[in-house]
Formats: structure tokens, sequence, C-alpha cells
């Protein structure tokens, strides 16, 4: 499917080396993913177009023009679509897209190129759920700003919950040897551990976070119990430690290549994540850390942000 232009082509000026090394688009076609292009990660820029002699990405159906769109880095670590001038338009979450001018790309987008049903779904990590996407997410009329749990409650003015589609969360990945993929960017070397050397390493992760992160205003009173009369001010504060030092732990320690954000997966909804993944991920209220959650990857500590 790839092939190396032979025609030159000028670059955007804001293009730059990958810093999302890890990153890919998983190839939809009637709701079965049928390929994996991880090219996208390999260099600031990858061409998809018709005519392979003028494309790095090779597209076959009728619609797409010879050179029709380009998907590339900035040097801020984002990965942004531009739309080469195509005479049938490139669309992100069925939005078309104006010509050269590029657009952001976040973890689940779904991008399209003319009139070919084939979906692009874009993956920051495509180690997070390698074997979890089963199907796509209905695509909006019109793409609207994702909504924290707290945005739907206020526009409810406090009714009825709504329902909530999308969660955004940190994790840090302990792997082990019978892990899919035992293998970490800490070491050349295999994964040797156990699966309970793994879990006890989460435990041991979570102690750590949590006891860094107690209260400062539950102080002992004369009878010895404790004084949990904190402001708002102060669960704040608490919730700011909670995840600077979850961030701090990831970006040491975890085996997934989300280390590099912290351990930030971005905004997600429900069949993108493997199940055990997304069960307990929704499951969390913002700002709440999980027990260990065994997945194929290996074990994770999971932290809900939004």
């Amino acid at each position: 499917m790839a092939s190396k232009p032979s025609e030159k082509f000028a670059p955007p000026p804001w293009v730059a080396k990958p810093k999302l090394e890890n990153c890919g688009l998983k190839v939809m076609k009637e709701g079965k993913r049928i390929q994996t292009i991880t090219e996208i990660a390999q260099k600031p820029y990858v061409l998809f177009g018709r005519n392979a002699s003028m494309s790095d990405i090779k597209l076959e159906h009728p619609s797409i023009s010879r050179r029709h769109a380009l998907i590339g880095h900035g040097s801020s670590g984002n990965i942004y679509v531009m739309d080469l001038g195509s005479s049938h338009g490139t669309f992100v979450n069925s939005q078309r897209l104006k010509k050269k001018k590029r657009e952001p790309l976040r973890d689940g987008y779904t991008v399209k190129f003319g009139a070919s049903t084939r979906e692009y779904i874009v993956k920051l990590d495509l180690d997070i759920d390698d074997d979890s996407i089963t199907k796509t997410q209905p695509n909006p009329k019109k793409r609207k700003l994702e909504k924290t749990a707290n945005d739907i409650e206020s526009e409810q003015n406090g009714a009825k919950r709504a329902k909530i589609e999308k969660v955004s969360c940190r994790h840090l990945l302990v792997k082990h040897k019978d892990s899919r993929r035992p293998k970490s960017w800490k070491s050349d070397s295999g994964i040797t551990r156990s699966k309970q050397d793994a879990i006890e390493l989460i435990l041991k992760f979570r102690k750590e976070i949590l006891g860094e992160t107690v209260d400062e205003n539950e102080n002992e009173n004369e009878n010895g119990s404790k004084d949990t009369n904190g402001n708002e001010s102060d669960k704040d504060k608490k919730e700011d430690k909670l995840k600077a030092k979850f961030k701090e732990l990831a970006s040491k320690e975890s085996d997934c290549n989300s280390y590099k954000r912290g351990g930030d997966l971005g905004s997600f909804g429900k069949g993108r994540m493997q199940k055990p993944f997304e069960i307990a991920a929704f499951a969390l209220s913002i700002g709440q850390l999980s027990e260990p959650v065994q997945t194929d990857s290996g074990v994770h500590l999971i932290l809900r942000y939004a």
C-alpha cells in the first residue's frame, strides 16, 4: 500500500519531527478493522492520494485526488491533517475541511477521504488498545467540543445526571511476561516479571500516589481523631497533587508509550479500549484512582481527570 513519492513535494512549514512515535490510523470498513497504518509515526508527514508516485499511502477509490491530503506532525507534538486541494474533500468527524488549512487530530477522531466509505481512526498510541477496536463511533453531523461530566451536569441545572459518553484518563501500565507485547521502552530486553509481580508493582505505585496526597487539613484533634473539615480549596489542592504525582510516576514507570505524555490517553468513548479497561474507566468519578485493572496489555492504574 505504501509507495515512495517520485514527484517533488514542498511540505508546509509547520511540519516537524514526530514526537508521537507510536501513533497510527486504524482503517475500518463496514465496521471491521482491515488495516493499521503506522507510517505516520515514522516521519514528519505522510501524503495520501490515488497516484502512487505522488503519495506515501495509495488510496484506490476513484473519488480520491492524485495527491489528496497530508497528515503531519507539528512542533508542539500534535498531529494534523490538511486537505491538499482535492476535488472531493477530506473529512474529520463528517465535517469537510477547508483546503490547505491544517486541522488538529485527537485520539479517536475519524478521517475520511473523498467519497470512500473507509474510515481512518486516529490513535495517538497504538499500544493502548491494539486489539480493542471492533466498531467505529457514530459520526456527529457537526463536530462539537467534547464535554466532561461536569459540563453535562451544569447544562442539566442539577437535574438527573446525563449519561456519560466519553471520559478522559491517564494510566500507568506495568507489563508482565504474559502481556500481549512483553516489551518496554525502558529496556531492550523482554519483560520477564510475572503477572503477580506486575499487580504488586501497581499496588505499590497506587499507595505511593495516595500517600503523598493525604489532605493536609486532616489534622489530629485532642482525642486523636482526624479533623476532616477541609474546604473546597484544600480539596482542589489535594486533587492537583494526586494528578501531579500520577503524571510523574507514569512518566518514569509506565511500560506504555504514553509515558511521554505522563500517561495521558486523552478523551475516549466506549468501544475504543479493551473491555476491562473501559469498564474500569467509566466506573471512576472525576479525580478518582482505580484499583489494579488487568487487560491483555498488562496491569493498569487509571486516573480519570474528566
